[in-house]
């Protein structure tokens, strides 16, 4: 198998994240953490929420 040309160019991005990842301190790793997680419980809120906007409206309409 020969080597691809992206194979180098996903090395040097992986390298650069993990370079960009160490020189954030842990506190700013946490607080994106906890944003991603507050985003994530949104998301599923937001979900719920429409679909039962939805419904009530489909309720209301009959």
């Amino acid at each position: 198998m020969k080597i691809t040309k992206t194979e180098p160019l996903i090395q040097t991005i992986c390298i650069v994240i993990t370079k960009h990842l160490f020189i954030y301190s842990n506190e700013t790793m946490m607080m994106m953490t906890m944003m991603i997680e507050i985003m994530n419980h949104y998301l599923l809120v937001g979900l719920v929420g429409w679909f039962i906007d939805i419904m009530a409206i489909g309720y209301f309409d009959r």
